[in-house]
């Protein structure tokens, strides 16, 4: 941010996401812009302690892919290149993010912390978004079909069921919560734009993937960030990682689980080449969903970034 500008706290910018919208990639991205510090979903690890998501092993209540992971947590990063990671004990519930959010920088003085998180992750927790540090909010949205078309197989891998399987929503699944899911990021963007700021930023992925270079200097611009076209490419080798503030077994999880084979390597952003699937692509046992994720998205996606 120019000096004339900045603010003397570095203010906290939240990118809100459904699953499967490309936010690692992003998140990438961002780790190389100039003066940014970057923390990959501490709300996600509140909610993981919320469940006490590690327990659930010994109970048997995840799968038998999710236990040979939890089973592995250590393996993918040695303790010499934990960088900024922190193992699980050293997080607490959500009161503790709260204010691990709102403290002084550690690590110098940035010019912004970005936060990626999941929107699934604050519902019915609003009150422990950061009040004492100032704070910019900015939604990642995704068509329903395409997010739930990848979200199947990728749930479905975690619970350890295979392919010809039916997929079954537990309580403890992130989205569908059961079978009693709602749109958590469109419930989130209507609590900030009632109580915290009247007009946050929405982005569609499919449109940031295939405009870049048009979506996000205007994002830029919004968020008073100067823009490089520079920023448009990034070295993409994984070592990003280490500068990140994260939860070592969470992200060790997911690196096992291959999630982020391609983002974390990523160089540059790729549009997908595939239409949006149609309701017959969908599988049955997700598609019922569509309804509860549909008419959010097409209202925020009135409020989108134009390409």
């Amino acid at each position: 941010m120019e000096e004339s500008t900045r603010s003397p706290i570095p203010p906290r910018i939240f990118l809100w996401c459904v699953p499967r919208s490309c936010s690692t990639v992003f998140t990438n991205f961002m780790s190389y812009i100039d003066g940014a510090e970057v923390w990959f979903e501490p709300f996600v690890v509140s909610w993981m302690n919320k469940f006490n998501w590690f327990d659930l092993i010994e109970k048997k209540e995840v799968g038998a892919a999710g236990k040979k992971i939890v089973e592995e947590v250590g393996a993918s990063i040695p303790e010499e290149e934990w960088g900024n990671m922190r193992p699980l004990q050293t997080y607490s519930r959500y009161k503790w993010t709260k204010a691990e959010l709102e403290r002084e920088p550690r690590n110098g003085q940035p010019n912004f912390i970005f936060i990626k998180d999941m929107a699934f992750a604050i519902d019915g927790h609003y009150e422990y978004l950061p009040e004492k540090v100032p704070c910019r909010h900015v939604f990642l949205i995704r068509h329903p079909h395409r997010f739930l078309y990848s979200y199947r197989p990728h749930s479905k891998m975690i619970a350890g069921c295979s392919p010809e399987e039916e997929y079954k929503h537990g309580d403890s699944d992130m989205l569908i919560q059961g079978g009693k899911c709602k749109d958590q990021i469109f419930e989130l963007w209507k609590y900030v734009r009632e109580n915290v700021d009247p007009n946050p930023i929405v982005m569609d992925t499919d449109d940031m993937l295939e405009n870049p270079g048009i979506i996000l200097p205007q994002l830029f611009a919004r968020l008073s960030i100067p823009w490089k076209k520079s920023y448009l490419s990034w070295e993409g080798n994984g070592s990003i990682v280490k500068k990140w503030t994260a939860c070592l077994e969470h992200f060790d999880r997911r690196i096992n689980q291959g999630c982020f084979d391609r983002a974390l390597y990523s160089t540059h952003f790729i549009p997908f080449e595939q239409p949006i699937p149609g309701m017959d692509d969908l599988h049955p046992d997700i598609a019922t969903y569509v309804g509860k994720f549909m008419p959010g998205y097409e209202e925020m996606r009135k409020h989108v970034i134009q390409k």
